[in-house]
């Protein structure tokens, strides 16, 4: 008989303290890299292994369009601004 696997999110809270802690000192040699990274994981449900196969010809900076994976086959969602 087949588990029942409980799927778990992460809460905004732990959203929120994640990507502050990059911004952390002496964590990373590149904050605003891990940063954007995470933010777009979060931020359109991309798994570890569709982020790290992106390449920068797969992200589209257009405002009407906003970042995609070319892995994910559904609609891309529209991100709001970094700034």
């Amino acid at each position: 008989m087949k588990r029942q696997r409980t799927r778990e999110h992460l809460t905004p809270t732990e959203v929120k303290a994640l990507l502050e802690a990059t911004k952390k000192k002496g964590l990373s040699r590149n904050p605003i890299r891990d940063h954007c990274l995470l933010f777009l994981m979060v931020r359109h449900g991309l798994r570890v292994s569709e982020a790290i196969q992106l390449k920068l010809s797969d992200i589209d900076l257009e405002p009407e369009n906003g970042p995609c994976s070319p892995a994910q086959k559904r609609k891309a969602k529209r991100s709001p601004d970094l700034g």
